[in-house]
């Protein structure tokens, strides 16, 4: 039975040069394409630019945090304040509705009795189900206190300085990635250039 890799050498001819490249499908540089028909040329592969677009808007964000007047500031903090409020006490509300849902179905396992003794691991395992889900009911957090706008730009500068470090480093590593996938696809091609 021919795998995935031989399955055209199985039902007819295939050159050696055609046969390495599509089992380097399933290799490092090549990874992402093992889901992809043979047929699919090994590409020069391109940098994800998600770090790239996320350094880009962490500068504009410390400019514009920086740029912000005291007043904007606080406007700004008191907006971001109004709506952690409004977000913790709809995830309050939901956890509160939630853990009556599980109290009142543990109390119905619970007053179940199982048909056989072999149906007791069934119950128990319903129990510890629900149990293990009720931990899911809390809300982590505390409504926040206000700050005042010179706190509250002083934090989203802050972050959007953390944001410029990280970014700037995942995006070096990003390219040194691909620079590395794509001198393996090129050793690859050039090893089987006939001498």
């Amino acid at each position: 039975m021919p795998t995935g890799y031989t399955s055209t050498l199985y039902n007819g001819e295939q050159s050696f040069h055609d046969f390495v490249l599509d089992c380097a499908h399933a290799f490092g540089a090549c990874a992402m394409l093992r889901d992809e028909p043979f047929t699919t040329e090994i590409p020069e592969f391109q940098p994800h630019d998600w770090n790239a677009k996320e350094l880009l808007k962490a500068r504009d964000d410390l400019e514009k945090f920086q740029a912000m007047t005291d007043a904007d500031a606080q406007i700004e903090a008191d907006a971001a304040h109004e709506k952690e409020q409004i977000e913790y006490h709809t995830r309050h509300g939901e956890d509160i509705c939630r853990l009556s849902r599980y109290l009142k179905m543990r109390k119905l396992v619970t007053d179940w009795t199982p048909p056989t003794a072999e149906h007791q691991g069934l119950k128990d395992f319903m129990l510890q189900q629900i149990e293990t889900s009720m931990s899911d009911c809390t809300t982590y957090c505390t409504p926040g206190k206000p700050l005042s706008g010179a706190q509250w730009r002083a934090l989203k500068i802050e972050s959007a300085q953390r944001d410029i470090i990280y970014h700037t480093a995942e995006n070096a590593k990003e390219i040194e990635r691909t620079n590395s996938r794509n001198a393996w696809v090129n050793a690859l091609r050039t090893s089987l250039i006939p001498h």
